[in-house]
């Protein structure tokens, strides 16, 4: 009986140990198991051996580097807006040419355009780089037209009176306006092109517009490179602009806006006449096709384009201002102006800059007016109609002599140059209202009096200041935050962004100003 007991107690304990271990989650050969998935399947032991804290480490270490990599984008883009405002820029030269006076500048960076006396077109690179190359490689091309217009021009004193007086005797030169943009183009039927497939491509498209009439339009060549070795033997030529295409007119082109959106190209005329080119994707070399005629009873002496409105406004040379919808159907020719008002009394609208919100006018006699107007649309497809009429919101005052050149492409800035020898730099008026309308903080008529002075502003609108109809709104005052000068008084191109101003007032040297970096290097800003 005692053996069948311990048996009995043996057998028992083994089932205790057995129901112990299943408990434990743990069977005979699970070791062997664990090793032969861990050794077949390498993503069964990365998983199994990671740990959730693991993963939110890595992940708050990558969040980490994201908030420190955006306060010091932060912190670059508050110096630099310092920089802006004090003047702390550094000058550079993005080209010197031994034999070509500069006479007109755009810029879409890397490439800066000019236009010379000559009649040639010129387009460089402006990256900088450093090393003992650097003024050597300035006096490199990436591409140019040496014979883009006709050269037998008269000098500013055989011209006549109506020329004269409007543009000034300081006006020389046989390219009288420049343009840079990117264009898409699907096709293009010219056999130095490599486009083949119906694939949109982006092009860099160069315009420029002559005392001759003509107008021009190139492509920048792809494998244009001004480093090329094979090409610094004649750092004059660079590579040869490819012809797209171009068209006359009947008087000087005084001005050319450009606008891809719809594949358009605008210039205005001393012949009275405000005309829309459309680029025939396509028909290269002929691909600048008539698509409106605007007459606007007076010589049109600029155009500048406003990409948020779809507006363009053309400055006329009794002064006035008259703007266009640039989205209108070109087959009603007819079609009437938005907006038509004096922007200054006593001279011509020499210069005009289109920015979101309204346009910036510069006047023979050396004042700036901005006025605030937005055309009115339902939606993005819808014709513009006219609103209430523009308001004087400021007058920039500084220049002694015409501006001719103003540039709005800078949201925070306007840049100015004018026949005084002098770029001047001036905080942005404040145009745009919020949904309420007003300037956004609630004071309805408020200015913007920033570091530019003024303030003296009344109010906005048709009526003027609340509700009071006949009362006049006052236009505030407002000085320049600095002037950059060393020009001469053949200044005839301003260009900026928001990094940097290129300006031609130098004869045969064009100058970059840069606010990118400190200028001394001292860590001061």
């Amino acid at each position: 009986a005692r053996p069948r007991q311990v048996a009995r107690a043996r057998r028992g304990r083994a089932r205790c140990r057995a129901s112990s271990s299943a408990s434990d989650g743990a069977s005979p050969g699970d070791d062997e198991v664990d090793s032969a998935k861990s050794s077949d399947d390498p993503s069964y032991s990365s998983s199994s051996s990671s740990s959730p804290s693991s993963s939110m480490d890595g992940a708050s270490l990558a969040s980490e580097f994201m908030k420190i990599a955006a306060e010091r984008a932060r912190k670059e883009e508050l110096a630099m807006a310092t920089r802006w405002k004090q003047g702390g820029l550094r000058p550079r030269v993005v080209h010197e040419n031994a034999s070509e006076f500069l006479r007109r500048v755009d810029l879409r960076f890397p490439l800066a355009v000019f236009g010379t006396a000559s009649g040639a077109v010129l387009v460089a690179d402006c990256t900088e780089l450093g090393g003992f190359e650097y003024r050597e490689r300035a006096t490199r091309l990436l591409a140019s037209c040496p014979d883009a217009h006709a050269r037998d021009w008269n000098a500013a004193e055989d011209r006549g009176l109506g020329e004269r007086s409007l543009l000034g005797l300081y006006d020389g030169g046989a390219v009288t306006a420049v343009a840079v943009d990117a264009f898409e183009f699907k096709s293009l039927n010219d056999s130095s092109s490599d486009v083949t497939d119906e694939s949109s491509t982006s092009m860099n498209v160069v315009c420029s517009g002559g005392r001759d009439g003509v107008l021009n339009a190139w492509v920048v060549p792809e494998d244009a490179d001004v480093d090329d070795m094979a090409r610094r033997k004649a750092p004059v030529a660079g590579a040869a602009l490819r012809e797209l295409g171009a068209a006359t007119h009947p008087n000087v082109v005084t001005s050319i806006a450009t606008h891809p959106a719809t594949n358009a190209v605008w210039t205005s005329c001393l012949d009275g006449v405000v005309r829309k080119w459309t680029l025939v994707d396509g028909e290269a070399p002929n691909a600048l096709r008539i698509a409106r005629e605007h007459d606007v009873g007076q010589p049109a002496l600029c155009v500048s384009i406003s990409d948020d409105d779809g507006v363009l406004y053309a400055g006329l040379a009794d002064g006035a201002v008259v703007a266009f919808d640039v989205r209108g159907d070109d087959d009603d020719g007819s079609a009437a102006p938005l907006c038509r008002f004096v922007a200054h009394d006593d001279s011509a609208t020499r210069s005009i800059a289109a920015c979101a919100g309204g346009v910036l006018t510069g006047s023979s006699s050396g004042v700036v007016h901005a006025f605030r107007w937005r055309a009115r649309r339902d939606d993005d497809a819808a014709a513009a109609t006219a609103t209430a009429p523009p308001v004087l919101v400021s007058r920039l005052i500084g220049h002694r002599q015409a501006v001719v050149a103003l540039c709005a492409r800078n949201a925070a800035h306007v840049v100015s140059g004018a026949h005084d020898g002098t770029v001047r730099v001036w905080d942005m008026p404040r145009l745009a209202r919020d949904e309420r309308g007003d300037d956004g903080d609630g004071a309805p008529g408020d200015c913007d009096d920033g570091d530019g002075g003024g303030g003296e502003e009344e109010g906005f609108g048709t009526g003027g200041h609340g509700d009071e109809a006949g009362f006049e709104p006052v236009a505030e005052r407002r000085e320049a935050l600095y002037a950059v000068t060393g020009h001469t008084v053949w200044l005839g191109g301003v260009a900026c962004d928001d990094t940097r101003i290129l300006v031609d007032g130098a004869n045969n040297v064009a100058m970059m100003y840069d606010f990118s970096e400190d200028p001394d290097g001292d860590g001061d800003v």
